[in-house]
């Protein structure tokens, strides 16, 4: 029980326990790129998707209501993976822990 409180104790101060860890559906409902197996299945597809400026990931940490964060504490993720058509819309990024 120790071990079990110590524990949680230090990942609270390393990590905000109260992030969000699923999207929000209100405020990243889902976005598509493509569904055209042609396109997504192409070789090297995501290289010439995989983009999200800084501004926009700032954008969402900012909407999940994130206002500080260290260094590697959070990264902005795609609700369906850009391999599977997913997008980089704000519709569909979050941030994850």
């Amino acid at each position: 029980m120790f071990l079990l409180a110590t524990t949680s104790s230090a990942l609270a101060a390393t990590y905000n326990m109260a992030a969000p860890i699923l999207p929000d559906p209100k405020l990243s409902p889902g976005d598509v790129l493509a569904s055209d197996p042609a396109i997504i299945c192409r070789s090297g597809h995501t290289k010439t998707v995989r983009n999200v400026p800084q501004s926009l990931k700032n954008q969402i940490y900012k909407e999940y209501g994130i206002i500080s964060r260290l260094s590697g504490e959070y990264e902005i993720d795609h609700i369906t993976s850009l391999e599977l058509g997913g997008s980089n819309s704000a519709k569909h990024l979050f941030p994850v822990v």
